[in-house]
C-alpha cells in the first residue's frame, strides 16, 4: 500500500532509513522506499517497533492510512 501511495505522490526521494523499526529486515526490497517516505511523512507509524510489512491491514488501518495521505496531499 505504501508503495502505491508513494507512486501516487511522485516518488519523492527521502533522506531517513527504517532502522528504528525492528522488522525492518521483512520489508521487500522494492518497498524500502516508499515505507521510508510513508514514515517520514506520518503515513504509516507501525506498532510497538514495528512496520508489520507483511501482515494484512484492516478496514481502520487502511482507512487510517489513507486518510493521513489525502491530508499530506491537501497541503
Amino acid at each position: 500500500m505504501a508503495a502505491i501511495l508513494w507512486r501516487y505522490a511522485g516518488s519523492p526521494k527521502t533522506d531517513s532509513d527504517l532502522s528504528k523499526f525492528s522488522d525492518v529486515g521483512n520489508v521487500s526490497s522494492y518497498a524500502v522506499d516508499p515505507m521510508v517516505w510513508a514514515v517520514e511523512k506520518g503515513i504509516l507509524h507501525g506498532s510497538n517497533g514495528a512496520l508489520m510489512p507483511q501482515d494484512s491491514a484492516t478496514r481502520a488501518q487502511v482507512a487510517a492510512i489513507l486518510q493521513r495521505f489525502m491530508e499530506l496531499t491537501e497541503q
